[in-house]
């Protein structure tokens, strides 16, 4: 869970790195596997086993898709959201500031 004081952390490490690691890694990679699961056993019949399944170069392109795109826009939603909720880092260096 990201509080204020996390968040000025996090924030540190730029928002690249926070939409690789949170987006497409902890989010984005594991909804894509278990989208795969669920189509693989609730989807419309056409494969008889996982290999098949696993072997089409249709199902690749969608997945890595998939993962980058909702990762991606997890990352980017999450972060703009803290962005609101915590705003700039206290005592950080701003032209904007009088002194």
């Amino acid at each position: 869970m990201i509080n204020n004081s996390n968040w000025h952390v996090t924030r540190k490490k730029g928002v690249i790195q926070f939409i690789i690691v949170n987006g497409i890694l902890l989010l984005g990679i594991p909804v894509t596997v278990a989208s795969v699961v669920m189509r693989f056993y609730f989807g419309s019949p056409g494969t008889d086993s996982w290999g098949e399944y696993l072997m089409s170069s249709g199902t690749w392109i969608g997945l890595i898709l998939q993962a980058l795109l909702t990762g991606i826009i997890f990352g980017a939603v999450v972060w703009f959201l803290n962005e609101r909720k915590y705003g700039p880092t206290p005592n950080s260096d701003n032209k904007n500031e009088k002194v």
